[in-house]
Formats: C-alpha cells, sequence, structure tokens
C-alpha cells in the first residue's frame, strides 16, 4: 500500500519526489468520492492519473482547482470501460505506472431507464463486473511482473445479500468481490495488495431512488478521509463506515424467510 509516513514527522503533508513514478491512478474519477479521495492524495503529494469517460471535459475545472493549489503533477486519461479492448492500449498509455490503482467504476440500476430488459442487464454487469476485471487484469500483470503495488475496488453492501429491487447491481458487485478474492491470493506471492472496501450509504447521485433513513448515510469527503486512512495499511476486506461490517454479519444470517419478511 502507499508507504507509511512516521509519527514523528511534524509536516505530515511533506511531498513525495516529483515524477509520475509516484503516481495513484483513479478509475471513475468523476464520483463524488472520487474526487474527494483525489485532493487528499494530492494534498499529500502523490501524483494523480484520473480516468473515466469524457473525464477531460467534465474534470476540466476540477483539475485546474488541483494544479492550482497543489505543486504535483496531474494526469487525464479517457477510458472507456466497455471497450474491453481498449484496456490494454490505455494502460500502456501510461509510460510512468502507478503504485496503486482505485476503481469507483460502478452503474446502478437507477440510472438506467429500464434496468428489466437484458440489455441494461448486460450494461449492468459489463460495466460493474467484466470491465473492471478485464482492466484490473490488464493493470495486475503489470504489478505482478514489478511485484509491487495495490489495486483497490470500491464495491458495495449491497453484494452481501439480495433484495427485491437493484438485485442485478448486487450480484454485479458480488461477482466482483469474489474475483478480487481469488485476485488476491493469486497475487499474494507477488507483493501485490489486492483490497476491496465495501460502502453503505453515501450521499452520490447513485442513491437519490432510494429511501435510506439520513443517519445511514455518509458524506463523501468523511469516505474519502476513511479510504485514504486505511489505504496507508495492508488490508484485504473493509466495510466503510465500519459498523455495516457487524450490520450484514446479522442480515447475513437471518433465516431466509425471516430474512424477506423485514426487508
Amino acid at each position: 500500500m502507499v508507504n507509511h509516513k512516521s509519527n514523528n514527522e511534524k509536516n505530515t503533508d511533506i511531498k513525495p519526489n516529483l515524477s509520475f513514478g509516484n503516481s495513484i491512478l483513479i478509475l471513475g474519477a468523476k464520483s463524488k468520492i472520487a474526487k474527494a479521495l483525489a485532493s487528499l492524495y494530492a494534498k499529500n503529494g502523490y501524483n494523480l492519473i484520473l480516468a473515466g469517460r469524457n473525464i477531460e471535459y467534465d474534470l476540466k475545472d476540477f483539475v485546474e482547482q488541483i494544479k492550482n493549489k497543489y505543486d504535483i503533477q496531474i494526469m487525464v486519461k479517457e477510458l472507456d470501460i466497455l471497450n474491453f479492448s481498449s484496456h490494454e492500449k490505455f494502460y500502456n498509455s501510461i509510460k510512468q505506472k502507478p503504485i496503486g490503482v482505485i476503481s469507483f467504476i460502478g452503474l446502478i440500476a437507477s440510472q438506467l431507464d429500464n434496468d428489466s430488459t437484458f440489455s441494461n442487464k448486460q450494461l449492468l454487469l459489463n460495466t460493474n463486473f467484466l470491465g473492471v476485471i478485464n482492466i484490473i487484469d490488464v493493470i495486475s500483470e503489470d504489478f505482478q511482473n514489478r511485484k509491487s503495488g495495490w489495486i483497490t475496488a470500491i464495491s458495495s453492501i449491497a453484494a452481501e445479500r439480495a433484495r427485491n429491487e437493484n438485485f442485478i447491481y448486487a450480484a454485479s458487485k458480488s461477482a466482483l468481490n469474489t474475483f478480487m478474492e481469488g485476485k488476491r491470493i493469486a497475487l499474494l506471492p507477488y507483493n501485490v495488495q489486492i483490497s476491496t472496501i465495501k460502502l453503505g450509504p453515501v450521499n452520490t447521485p447513485m442513491i437519490k431512488d432510494f429511501k435510506y433513513p439520513q443517519f445511514l448515510i455518509s458524506h463523501p469527503s468523511k469516505i474519502a478521509k476513511k479510504i485514504y486512512k486505511i489505504q496507508q495499511t495492508k488490508y484485504s476486506v473493509k466495510y466503510l463506515p465500519s459498523y455495516w461490517r457487524f450490520v450484514m454479519l446479522i442480515l447475513k444470517n437471518l433465516p431466509e424467510k425471516l430474512y424477506c419478511r423485514i426487508i
């Protein structure tokens, strides 16, 4: 993971050597959490590679703010997660490879006009699962050869157990979790850290059609701070906020008949 900073350092924002060899690649960088996390990495001197669809136009103002505020290098890269054949070319175009990668790529059923059609189900699975694992495979091959690096995928507590709505999204995230576990085992001998973060509801457009109690909804900036903090450590799976670990443990162990009545 990202190198530890000494507890004795007076200035916790001392910047590393400014080269793209000390960069963080953020996939799906347009999300609120991704931008908040990018700002934290920039504040602490890490260079950024921000990737996504229409990224240069959509993040133009954000990139300018980062450049004006912090003494770092920042690169913006177009990435179409659905164009699987382009992923290798995308990563090869990054000359100085990143030390770490975090994926915020995700699509939820409420963002589609009709999630019951096969084409939209396919779109959800291709975006949330097949596209993500394809680019992770490309990147992890490089990290394996270098015997260093870390890759984190942002997942969801929705993957833990099905509901009567949004279960295609949940299935895609569940598949991603299983893939990340297998990848973690495969790359353990190569000093490559593969991690999964399972998020509860966060105040982003993705939850606008869901009626969660306000006390269960986290703020993007707070989640970004937690991600940055745990990214300094070695870990396999984290729930954010952490109390979801215990909530989901209870829900996963409920008998199905009881679970169906209360959900």
